[in-house]
């Protein structure tokens, strides 16, 4: 059975290693109320679905993106503010038509402790300055990385997070034109649902593996928080400060 993540008990609950997403509530700073941790991950299901019948939102392997993008985003504070943490992040597509996508995102300058920085987990201990080259980084236990899946858009897309994986990150620079590249390896994406009290595996079971290398160069986002290809989904108007 697929157990459900409470925002007020999620603490006491055994980490199951999946990248926390925030609920947020009605407010237009899309300021996270509080963070989902995690979700179970799904019974026997696989890219194709726990069901003959299934037709999952994301290919079952992904082994290189048709077309990607790289964005920085700067998470320089105003005023008394502290910062939120600094983000680069890959956008990589699936299709001709961009409607599937897996995002990669690294967060640094919080300080190894987050003493930096203002959000919800501001703690970037594997770039407590700059960004730069980094090996063996676990999806499961990193406070400093995120993958996410997406299919779709609006209130129907089809969201995917991540239950297991290992990033290497070989070049990564802050500001326009900074190089990200590396590689990603035995990352497992789980079809999630996601609501205002937490986030459970979908009935589906579906799942997409995913082992590929990537490369590019940063555009500069300015202070946005989460890049327009993954914005127009409602359940994500949340800011991830990892």
């Amino acid at each position: 059975m697929t157990a459900k993540f409470n925002l007020l008990v999620a603490a006491a609950v055994p980490a199951v290693a999946l990248v926390p997403l925030f609920a947020c509530g009605g407010g237009s700073d899309k300021t996270p109320d509080a963070p989902i941790h995690s979700i179970d991950a799904p019974g026997s299901g696989s890219g194709s679905g726990s069901g003959s019948n299934v037709t999952c939102a994301l290919p079952s392997n992904v082994t290189a993106f048709l077309a990607q993008s790289v964005r920085y985003r700067s998470g320089s504070g105003s005023g008394s503010a502290l910062p939120r943490a600094n983000r680069l992040s890959v956008t990589g597509y699936l299709d001709a038509g961009s409607a599937q996508r897996i995002q990669i995102s690294i967060y640094g300058g919080c300080g190894s402790t987050g003493s930096n920085c203002s959000g919800a987990d501001p703690n970037t201990p594997d770039w407590p300055t700059t960004f730069g080259a980094k090996s063996n980084l676990d999806f499961t236990t990193a406070t400093d990385i995120s993958a996410i899946g997406l299919a779709g858009s609006g209130n129907s897309a089809a969201i995917y997070l991540p239950q297991s994986g290992t990033l290497n990150v070989t070049a990564a620079g802050n500001g326009s034109g900074a190089t990200f590249s590396g590689n990603v390896a035995n990352l497992v994406l789980v079809h999630a649902d996601i609501g205002g009290s937490g986030a459970t595996a979908d009935p589906d079971g579906c799942t997409a593996n995913v082992a590929l290398s990537f490369s590019g160069t940063a555009g500069f986002n300015g202070k946005v928080i989460v890049v327009d290809e993954i914005d127009d989904v409602p359940a994500l108007r949340h800011r991830f400060t990892r």
